[in-house]
């Protein structure tokens, strides 16, 4: 498998952003300007109202800081009145970042420790290439295939193969314990690419690591159905 790109990855943590503010009140515009500052974003908050906040959250963008010995960047960072949420090139990037500046507010401006049980959530956004296409999971049905092909292609009188251009993992939940966002990971072709190329976008609500991890286990066993 060939990593063609890390599009971007997610980490929100969902908490009640009230309960770590300190009691004794916070300079909203200090605080901002020291964040924009630390980490380098070149886009940070104009002067928001109170409704924009409301409606938009906090928003400061292109910022970067050092992980792990390397330079990553800090494609956007997000404060609600829910949590907090932050986007990188990988979804370890994201997290060491909330972690940092979490640290840096309690330290830097006596923001106050979280109470509440924090509901992290990830999302993993990558783009690659496999070595072989996903028709490799239909192999062995020839005519169920040959059915779909020969109905599909009389809509414009063609004669083209039959592709499969996008495989849909979900989990299978009982409707009392659905959240509103079922998990899901997801494999479809990459837009404006040729069938030939096996180039492909996925997306997980997990660490970029186990993605990768996911889709090269993925890909092996389209191996085993060649």
């Amino acid at each position: 498998m060939n990593i063609i790109s890390l599009e971007s990855g997610k980490s929100t943590w969902l908490f009640p952003v009230e309960e770590i503010l300190p009691l004794g009140g916070a300079d909203g515009q200090n605080i901002s300007a020291a964040i924009a500052s630390k980490y380098e974003f070149r886009h940070p908050p104009a002067n928001p109202t109170r409704e924009d906040i409301d409606k938009n959250g906090l928003k400061f963008a292109a910022g970067q800081m050092v992980h792990d010995g390397h330079l990553v960047n800090i494609i956007e960072f997000t404060v609600f009145n829910d949590g907090i949420v932050a986007v990188s090139t990988a979804t370890e990037n994201a997290e060491a970042f909330l972690n940092d500046i979490y640290r840096f507010l309690v330290s830097e401006f006596g923001f106050r420790t979280i109470t509440s049980n924090v509901k992290k959530v990830m999302v993993s956004t990558v783009v690659v290439e496999f070595e072989r296409t996903l028709a490799g999971l239909v192999r062995g049905h020839k005519a169920e295939k040959d059915i779909v092909a020969k109905h599909l292609n009389a809509v414009e009188n063609t004669d083209f193969p039959l592709e499969l251009a996008r495989v849909d993992f979900v989990l299978n939940m009982d409707p009392e314990f659905r959240p509103p966002n079922v998990p899901r990971l997801l494999i479809e072709k990459r837009a404006n690419t040729q069938f030939s190329q096996h180039r492909y976008f996925s997306t997980a609500p997990v660490h970029t690591t186990s993605h990768l991890m996911i889709l090269e286990r993925f890909e092996r066993g389209l191996a085993g159905n060649k």
